[in-house]
């Protein structure tokens, strides 16, 4: 495709380009640039020679002329489409920015909720290790004494996790969860301690 100062500045003007499009657009036209000005200079080496007729030194010089003229109409393309190519960016920036911002309040909105839902949550969870806690010292008390034809009772967390008993009595929930609530007023309290003794 056969470039143009013109050519150059329609294409990096036209509706829709993005930023990195214009700059597409800038590097087409400086290497076009640097065509023009190579063909201005060897046009005027070759008009040099002395056993060249007037007629043909005076077209040299003016296809010279008009590649100059031609090489500074680009650079002003240049110039303008590098302007149009910052304004994009800022849009483009902006936009950025905006799309980041409401993604922010997004996920900001859906922390509030889920912390709305914490104390339900954190009261069901109490809940679920004093079940736990009062099952163990039932078993335990069970397991103490065995009734004839009955086998050792295994935990409920032993159970529900999956694992062996001693893994359930040694790192079991209710030994090792911690669960903090928070007040009408802000302050935070505590739900659930650290209870250590099973872990003795």
């Amino acid at each position: 495709m056969k470039h143009s100062a013109n050519s150059i500045f329609a294409a990096g003007t036209a509706e829709g380009l993005t930023a990195s499009a214009i700059h597409a657009v800038i590097a087409t036209g400086s290497a076009f640039l640097v065509e023009l000005r190579q063909r201005a200079a060897d046009t005027r080496r070759a008009a040099i020679d002395p056993s060249l007729t007037g007629e043909f030194v005076a077209k040299a010089l003016k296809s010279a002329s008009e590649l100059d003229f031609e090489a500074i109409r680009t650079e002003e393309a240049i110039a303008r489409l590098q302007e149009r190519a910052s304004e994009r960016e800022a849009i483009e920036r902006a936009d950025r920015n905006h799309a980041a911002f409401e993604d922010a309040r997004r996920l900001r909105d859906a922390a509030v909720e889920a912390v709305r839902s914490y104390p339900n949550l954190a009261s069901k969870i109490v809940t679920a290790l004093g079940q736990l806690q009062e099952a163990d010292r039932a078993v335990k008390a069970a397991n103490a004494s065995i009734p004839d034809g009955e086998e050792r009772l295994e935990f409920a967390e032993a159970i529900a996790r999956g694992v062996p008993i001693y893994k359930a009595e040694i790192e079991g929930l209710a030994a090792t969860v911690r669960l903090t609530g928070f007040g009408a007023d802000g302050t935070f309290r505590p739900l659930w301690p650290l209870r250590v003794g099973m872990m003795d």
